[in-house]
């Protein structure tokens, strides 16, 4: 069991390391994947209330379910990211784009949670008998996914508008700095003997 454990929890930074270095060579942005992986812990606060609520005990199942729920979970933020992207590509604002990204992807972002969740639900209230290994198992996915969906349509479309507008002044306050950097060489008297 400790065995077990001690491999599940070395597994999970491998697998959010190599989620990181997907998003980062698909946005071109070491920034941008930060923001997809907040819904993570979205996903694992549905994990918690699933559980809970389905009073469910935790297992290792349990465990490798959160493992692939981090994967999983990025789907939806993925979706939206790369909307926002495209709509600013062509010239359109911060917050045109993700208003945007939030009308027109709500659709299928909803869509391609719920048919997972819905097709997770049987297993998950054991319909057919209730089952130790795959009960916490759906219950755990299906949960997490439809946490990290309504968590995702909020949080992911507020935290690029905020790291965009953080990126904007850290690039005005360069510039700046570079301006005064240049006015000082221009005045300095040791350079004009």
């Amino acid at each position: 069991s400790n065995e077990a454990m001690a491999n599940t929890l070395a597994a999970f930074p491998v697998a959010l390391l190599l989620i990181y270095m997907i998003l980062a060579a698909l946005f071109r942005s070491y920034a941008q994947p930060l923001i997809v992986l907040t819904s993570i812990p979205l996903g694992f606060a549905g994990i918690v209330f699933g559980v809970g609520f389905m009073e469910y005990k935790v297992s290792f199942n349990l465990l490798y379910a959160s493992v692939g729920l981090a994967g999983v979970v990025v789907n939806d933020a993925i979706v939206l990211i790369d909307f926002v992207n495209r709509a600013r590509a062509s010239g359109m604002s911060v917050v045109d784009a993700v208003r945007q990204a939030g009308e027109r992807r709500l659709r299928p972002v909803v869509l391609t949670t719920l048919t997972t969740v819905v097709a997770l639900i049987p297993m998950a209230i054991g319909l057919q008998g209730s089952s130790k290994t795959y009960g916490p198992f759906a219950a755990s996915i299906a949960f997490g996914l439809l946490f990290a969906m309504f968590g995702t349509l909020f949080v992911i479309p507020l935290a690029y508008a905020t790291l965009t507008g953080v990126q904007e002044r850290f690039a005005r306050l360069t510039e700046r700095i570079r301006n005064i950097g240049g006015a000082t060489e221009k005045i300095d008297p040791a350079t004009s003997n």
